[in-house]
């Protein structure tokens, strides 16, 4: 007995193609059925050894189906090379989706505030350290001759 789900979904609409269908098998009602068949293992077209399935590996072409690319491109000048460059980069910055400038100026302030705050934190432990830590420290060393500069 075969139990298919994602038939449909829920709300009543049809199949969802995005997601795979799940089918639970009976072993009771596999009595008759065949085995499956191994899919055929082909030779790469291109001769190549085929390889492992790795990337990394050393197994020769792989056997991409990808067709190579001839070198027919002439190579184009410094100058429209920097052409080109300006107009991709002008067609890639017409895709950025901005902020609205409530949020650029709400977002700004909070950083300005965060540094503000971090940068009372570091010089409270500065002044700390330097006055209750180390300045008992120097005190006590100069009263007992140590120290840099001592008499």
């Amino acid at each position: 007995m075969a139990i298919k789900r994602n038939k449909e979904s829920p709300t009543g609409q049809g199949k969802d193609p995005t997601k795979p269908k799940v089918v639970v098998n009976d072993p009771a009602t596999e009595i008759n059925s065949t085995p499956a068949q191994p899919p055929s293992i082909k030779p790469p077209a291109d001769g190549g050894s085929g390889g492992g399935g790795s990337n990394g590996g050393t197994g020769g072409s792989g056997g991409s189906d990808k067709p190579k690319k001839a070198k027919t491109e002439k190579k184009q000048s410094p100058l429209g090379e920097a052409r080109q460059f300006v107009h991709e980069v002008v067609v890639e910055f017409r895709k950025i989706s901005w902020p609205p400038f409530r949020q650029v100026v709400r977002e700004t302030w909070s950083v300005l505030f965060l540094v503000a705050v971090i940068t009372l934190m570091v010089l409270g432990f500065d002044w700390v350290l330097g006055n209750l830590v180390f300045g008992p420290l120097e005190h006590f060393a100069r009263l007992h001759g140590g120290g840099i500069g001592s008499r």
